[in-house]
C-alpha cells in the first residue's frame, strides 16, 4: 500500500559547497524529526527506512543501526530490503566494528550476488581488518560484476565503473604488488575499462 506523504523528501547527495552543506543541515533537523514522527505516531515503514538512511547519513550511526535493524524486521520488499542491509553494513563499517560489518556485507551478497555494493564494501572491511588477501578476492569480483540494469531502487554507478578497481588496487598494494597495483588502478582511472596504449 503506497501512501503520499508531501511533508516527506527522497534526497540525493550534492556535491560539497553551500547548497550540499544547507542541504545537510535540513536533513539532519527537521526532515529527520517529520520521518521519526511519521514512523512513531503512523508505523510508517518507509519513513522508517529514509529515517535511517538520515541518520546514516547524518554519522549518527547507533541510531541509524537500531532503525535498520528494526526495518529489517519487516521490509517493505525485497529490495528496499537489501538496500537497508547494505546500509546497515556501512554503518557498523563507519563504526569500526568490523565482525558486525563483515557479517552483514556478507548476508547482502548472499541475498544478491549479482550486485557489486555489497562485495565492494565487504573487501574494504577486509582490508581495514587487516586482511588484504581476501580483500582482493572480493574486490577482484566485483569487478567482474556488470552494472545492474532492472532495479526499483538505487544502483551506486561509481561502484561498478572504478570503485571496484580502485578497491582492487589498494588490496594488491597492500600485499606488495605494485605492478597489478598500478595496473588496477589504470582500470579504475579509466572507468573500467581497459586503458588505451
Amino acid at each position: 500500500r503506497r501512501v503520499l506523504r508531501p511533508d516527506i523528501h527522497v534526497w540525493h547527495e550534492r556535491k560539497a559547497g553551500v547548497a550540499a552543506t544547507t542541504r545537510h543541515a535540513e536533513k539532519s533537523g527537521d526532515e529527520l524529526a517529520t520521518l521519526r514522527s511519521a514512523w512513531t505516531t503512523d508505523g510508517d515503514r518507509r519513513a522508517l527506512f529514509y529515517l535511517a538512511n538520515g541518520l546514516r547519513e547524518s554519522q549518527r550511526y547507533d541510531e541509524a543501526v537500531a532503525a535498520y535493524a528494526t526495518y529489517l524486521e519487516r521490509p517493505n520488499f525485497a529490495e528496499e530490503g537489501w538496500q537497508a542491509r547494505l546500509y546497515l553494513a556501512r554503518c557498523h563499517a563507519g563504526r569500526e566494528d568490523w565482525p558486525a560489518a563483515r557479517q552483514q556485507f556478507e548476508a547482502a551478497v548472499a541475498e544478491s550476488p549479482e550486485r557489486a555494493e555489497a562485495a565492494v564494501g565487504l573487501g574494504h572491511v577486509l582490508l581495514a581488518s587487516g586482511d588484504p588477501s581476501r580483500a582482493a578476492a572480493w574486490f577482484r569480483m566485483a569487478t567482474a560484476l556488470p552494472q545492474p540494469t532492472h532495479c526499483r531502487l538505487f544502483v551506486e554507478v561509481p561502484v561498478y565503473r572504478w570503485g571496484a578497481w580502485h578497491g582492487l588496487s589498494l588490496a594488491l598494494r597492500a600485499l606488495g604488488d605494485r605492478d597489478g597495483a598500478a595496473l588496477a588502478e589504470g582500470r579504475a582511472i579509466a572507468g573500467g575499462h581497459a586503458p588505451a596504449g
